[in-house]
């Protein structure tokens, strides 16, 4: 797929961003893909260091990259969010922000580069880690960021912004349709 440019909310504005984009695919295994790509005056935003990937809650109140998947058709949708640092955490729901339990035994693969104005992370999520589609209908993915400044401002990124605040979890951000996944079951 080629890449997506990711827009700011306008309730938002960051002028140290000039560019913020993303490119999504599926391997043959069913495990998704996602590369994010950030052009702006790097040393002004707040970047967590490299740490060891684990898994964190919260890290949507700092830099950080996100994914909604749902099949479509379905209330039921999956949260992702991926630090620069490596740490990442998953959610699940059953409506509209209505939480519900979940885990996955495996974990992402979170790599990232920086140089200069120029800041990549890429990722591959398990195709266990994606929501159930034994009816291999297509799945909606929403792609998003947050972007927090030294100052401790934060921007809010989206395909596309449905509401007049941000709001990530709104159906109607998810705004790409993609063949399904081959989910391995084990």
């Amino acid at each position: 797929m080629s890449e997506l440019s990711l827009y700011c909310h306008a309730e938002t504005p960051c002028s140290l961003v000039e560019k913020l984009s993303c490119s999504v695919h599926t391997l043959d295994n069913g495990d998704m893909c996602f590369d994010y790509f950030l052009n702006a005056d790097l040393p002004r935003l707040l970047i967590p260091a490299l740490t060891v990937s684990a898994a964190k809650d919260n890290l949507w109140e700092r830099s950080c990259f996100e994914a909604f998947i749902a099949v479509e058709g379905e209330k039921a949708y999956h949260e992702y969010n991926f630090s620069p640092s490596r740490q990442w955490a998953m959610y699940a729901f059953a409506d509209y922000r209505e939480r519900v339990a979940w885990q996955t035994s495996q974990s992402p693969t979170i790599k990232r580069q920086q140089k200069d104005t120029q800041l990549s992370i890429s990722v591959t999520l398990p195709a266990a880690c994606l929501p159930a589609n034994p009816e291999k209908k297509n799945v909606q993915v929403g792609v998003s960021a947050v972007i927090e400044t030294r100052d401790g401002d934060l921007s809010y990124w989206a395909l596309k912004h449905p509401s007049h605040r941000p709001d990530f979890h709104h159906r109607e951000s998810f705004t790409l349709s993609i063949k399904p996944f081959n989910r391995v079951m084990l």
